[in-house]
């Protein structure tokens, strides 16, 4: 439920034309990718979508008839990418689909229609795509999708139980039922302005993402206020409509995301152990990592034995000891832990070319809660007032006070949780 609220979330700031959040259902073949997948297109508008695996040609014939612009705004359907093979056939239109992300505009050559009277060959014509849609992909080959990918969106992986997904399917049948249509339009013509910016960012700062992060999560509470948007006491400033967010919309992004943007639902869970298992302080000391490593290297001590190193089948043991982690890869999960800075190899195995890794981030990969300190919500108060050219009156505590009034719960209160949950 929770990594489809997240696609939901992603999907949201794309529609909304705020940030497209490109977004990846990552795990095993039969985990479920394509449940969180289409669960969370299922609670879209229809209009929100576009078939994204279309060749470059398609891309220029279709532009033709709706526009350069027709993919603004949309969630291109990768759906499932089998293996390497499937990478490669839409590595040129994922190509093009990164630049809108980043650029809102991409450039190529196709081939022409026509066929030149004296040549008789058909002449390239330069080609333009204008907007900036996302894409929703899911796949068992994770370790394919490099930081050109990951950097542009958000990645989760199916953690549920065998016994949550008996749920599902014995409510459900398997299937996802039509959607309701809560998202009624984009509202293109409203400011958001989140007075808790300043929170928000203390909440993230320390990640190792900061630059990535200092756009995605800002965009992410920008749309959850629109989704409330019904429920909100909205600000009428010289014809201009500014919705303003609340603390609820912020603490929302920081129970569902973490500063660990990037590494997978499994990767955070096995890191939580690692940190268990084998940092004992506060903080490592290197003296200590390497004195653990002469003695496995000269005394015979074994690796299971050790307190600050480890090796990927060291993991896998201690892991497999619990049900629900029983079967993942977990050589892909310590590389992306490694990658990402959260482990680093310090030696290799005797008589192996296996890594031995020590922990290099000592904090629990988990929810934080954002702090709302008063001096920072009324410092940025200040700033917005002069930036947006309103009077303190317009953007006042009170605002912020009465911006949740018709909030109630932040959902239609009448919403009932599904069975399975």
């Amino acid at each position: 439920s929770q990594n489809t609220l997240t696609g939901l979330i992603c999907h949201l700031s794309t529609y909304f034309k705020i940030k497209p959040v490109w977004f990846f259902a990552l795990g095993k073949a039969g985990d479920g990718k394509s449940v969180i997948d289409n669960a969370s297109e299922k609670l879209m508008p229809d209009d929100a979508f576009e078939n994204g695996r279309i060749s470059e040609a398609a891309l220029n014939r279709k532009s033709k008839t709706k526009g350069e612009c027709y993919l603004d705004g949309k969630i291109l359907r990768m759906k499932d990418f089998g293996g390497d093979d499937d990478l490669d056939k839409w590595k040129d239109t994922l190509s093009r689909y990164k630049e809108l992300t980043s650029d809102g505009k991409t450039e190529f050559e196709v081939t022409s229609d026509k066929v030149d009277e004296v040549t008789k060959e058909r002449g390239v014509t330069l080609f333009t795509l204008k907007g900036h849609p996302s894409v929703s992909l899911s796949s068992i080959n994770s370790e394919s999708f490099d930081d050109q990918f990951m950097r542009r969106g958000v990645n989760v992986s199916p953690v549920a139980t065998n016994e949550d997904v008996k749920k599902y399917y014995y409510y459900n049948k398997g299937l996802i039922n039509d959607h309701q249509k809560y998202v009624k339009e984009a509202y293109s013509n409203v400011e958001v302005i989140n007075p808790y910016w300043s929170c928000l960012e203390h909440w993230f700062k320390d990640t190792d993402f900061y630059k990535t992060a200092l756009s995605l999560y800002p965009s992410l509470v920008a749309a959850v206020t629109l989704l409330n948007y019904e429920f909100r006491e909205n600000v009428m400033v010289n014809d201009k409509e500014y919705i303003i967010s609340t603390k609820q919309d912020n603490q929302v992004i920081a129970d569902i995301f973490n500063p660990s943007q990037g590494v997978s639902g499994s990767a955070v869970k096995v890191f939580n152990l690692i940190l268990k298992w084998y940092d004992k302080k506060d903080k490592l000391d290197n003296s200590e990592v390497e004195t653990e490593l002469e003695q496995y290297k000269d005394d015979g001590l074994k690796i299971r034995a050790c307190k600050h190193i480890f090796t990927v089948g060291e993991v896998k043991h201690k892991c497999g000891k619990i049900r629900a982690l029983k079967g993942l890869p977990y050589g892909e999960i310590i590389s992306s832990l490694n990658n990402h800075g959260f482990i680093e190899p310090v030696d290799k195995m005797k008589h192996s070319n296996k890594n031995i890794y020590a922990v290099s981030h000592h904090e629990p990969l988990d929810f934080r809660e954002i702090k709302f300190v008063e001096g920072d919500v009324s410092k940025y108060m200040e700033d917005m007032c002069m930036m947006y050219g309103l009077t303190p009156s317009h953007l006042s505590e009170k605002s912020f006070q009465k911006s949740g009034v018709k909030e109630a719960m932040g959902f239609n209160i009448d919403l009932k949780l599904p069975p399975w949950v």
